[in-house]
């Protein structure tokens, strides 16, 4: 695995953030090289599906959750590619040890629909084929 020299302070700034900032406007004020990056990309869209499908294998919860809405995505090139996503996941009817998670809708009673802000942070390797989760922050 790469050791990214930068992901203890971003570890730091994503859990550390003042409460009338969003983590969007520190991250750009810190690391100004990170730019702000779309999801129109094959490589961001398999970052990101990678990130979820880590909360999912890592979270207590029952059900298997799925992005709802993603707020920003930047994206630092270096020997490989760090990507930060800021997203809002939902958790689905379908539970984690079902066999066919392929069509998992969002529960649709308001009770149930509970919803986290979920910060990650992932680094792929220049040959694109072991992406790594170096953070993972949720909070509902």
């Amino acid at each position: 695995m790469a050791y990214l020299p930068h992901a203890p302070l971003l570890l730091l700034i994503i859990l550390v953030v003042p409460p009338n900032l969003s983590q969007s406007d520190i991250f750009e004020t810190l690391f100004p090289t990170m730019q702000k990056h779309r999801m129109n990309k094959v490589m961001t869209q398999e970052a990101l599906d990678y990130a979820v499908s880590k909360y999912n294998e890592i979270s207590s919860d029952l059900n298997l959750s799925r992005v709802v809405e993603v707020l920003s995505v930047y994206k630092l090139q270096r020997e490989g590619t760090i990507f930060y996503f800021e997203v809002i996941l939902g958790q689905t009817i379908c539970m984690k040890d079902e066999s066919d998670l392929t069509n998992c809708p969002l529960f649709e009673q308001a009770v149930q629909q509970e919803r986290k802000l979920c910060i990650f942070l992932v680094y792929v390797a220049s040959d694109e084929t072991h992406p790594s989760m170096e953070t993972l922050t949720c909070t509902r």
